[in-house]
């Protein structure tokens, strides 16, 4: 299967859960509310602390697009996520925020993401991302 990969360009005034948010939810438009399997979250906020406890006691949580984008709802909120969006079985899409700073959507070639939607970002090569 072929995929893609993207870093996306914050700017100063702009946060990544309100950019992540656009994304998630043109997702859930088109494909629906996961599951997600989350294997990696720090955040804060009611719902993101709540999700970063249970993961800490585990290796992996799923969650819904509407969960996801609940603890996407809260700016300066996620500091490291790890979410993959599952179909058949498989990670069809993959959220990355290491640092609050820095913003990478990996994807399948079938999953297209308008720029509308996606803003500005540099194409990376997947490889670099074991993707």
């Amino acid at each position: 299967m072929k995929r893609w990969a993207m870093t996306l360009r914050l700017q100063p005034n702009e946060s990544l859960e309100t950019r992540l948010a656009a994304v998630v939810q043109y997702l859930q438009r088109f494909l629906g509310e996961g599951p997600w399997d989350v294997s990696d979250l720090d955040a804060t906020g009611d719902l993101g602390g709540e999700l970063t406890l249970t993961l800490n006691q585990t290796n992996k949580i799923a969650v819904s697009t509407s969960d996801l984008l609940r603890m996407l709802r809260e700016p300066g909120n996620v500091i490291e996520l790890d979410a993959s969006l599952v179909r058949e079985g498989e990670a069809a899409l993959r959220l990355i925020v290491r640092d609050g700073t820095s913003v990478d959507i990996l994807g399948a070639a079938d999953i297209d993401l308008p720029p509308a939607v996606v803003g500005d970002h540099v194409s990376q090569d997947p490889t670099l991302f074991g993707w």
